[in-house]
């Protein structure tokens, strides 16, 4: 009787280590969050519904689809029409709750809006794969976008003693009528040592590499080298940058 025992058993054992196998590689993965704790992640959702979006509104608030708010926002002339234009991030809040407190582990999205000369807005460019999710970034996570000389800057840190910055700017291309990249930085730091950046020219097709230290104090940097090389020539637009 023992044998036939021993066998239910084993195939059961051998059922359950297989189910959790599968749990395992269905597309779930380990991450930390701001207090530094593993935990497992859902595969990332679905982004900013686009095709919901309207193609006109009066504000930027009419081109929020329902649970997303504004996280930080920029004015100004991005087409040389004399008009303000808008570009801003958003997140996905929580279901009943526009709270940036309260969204961790949702989703950013950046969206761009044209003005136009009867007060409305056009919508000219969206991206959901640019930026990390909120709450993955670690101690130093924060985002912010900004508008110069008509470029599009957003800037993404992440990290803590040891973090990155990115940098992306934007550019709008009247032949084309959309948005194209034109440049990204990226900056890999500890915070107590100094850091290596690349400066990419996509118009061009230019890099620079430049490494620094940081002095006694930690507070200021101090230029070890800086190399010009090439890099990529490249049209990439707005919604396929990353």
């Amino acid at each position: 009787m023992k044998k036939p025992v021993m066998v239910i058993i084993a195939v059961l054992f051998g059922f359950l280590c297989a189910h959790m196998l599968f749990a395992d590689q269905s597309g779930q993965k380990k991450d930390s969050g701001r207090d530094g704790a593993s935990r497992t992640v859902e595969p990332r959702t679905e982004g900013l519904p686009v095709k919901s979006l309207p193609a006109r509104g009066k504000s930027l608030t009419h081109f929020l689809p329902g649970g997303w708010a504004v996280d930080n926002q920029a004015s100004g002339d991005l087409n040389g029409d004399g008009i303000p234009d808008v570009a801003a991030i958003l997140f996905r809040g929580k279901p009943g709750t526009a709270s940036r407190e309260a969204a961790d582990d949702e989703p950013r999205a950046l969206i761009v809006l044209l003005g136009q000369d009867k007060g409305e807005f056009t919508l000219a460019g969206t991206n959901s794969g640019l930026l990390q999710d909120r709450g993955y970034g670690g101690a130093k996570e924060m985002v912010g976008i900004g508008i110069k000389k008509g470029v599009i800057i957003v800037r993404q840190w992440s990290g803590s003693r040891e973090f990155s910055v990115k940098t992306w700017r934007f550019r709008y291309d009247s032949g084309k009528r959309r948005f194209i990249l034109i440049g990204k930085d990226i900056e890999n730091v500890d915070g107590c040592v100094g850091g290596k950046a690349e400066s990419f020219n996509y118009l061009t097709g230019s890099k620079i590499t430049e490494t620094y230290r940081y002095d006694e104090m930690c507070e200021h940097k101090v230029t070890t080298s800086t190399k010009k090389g090439k890099g990529t020539r490249a049209t990439v637009f707005l919604e396929d940058a990353e």
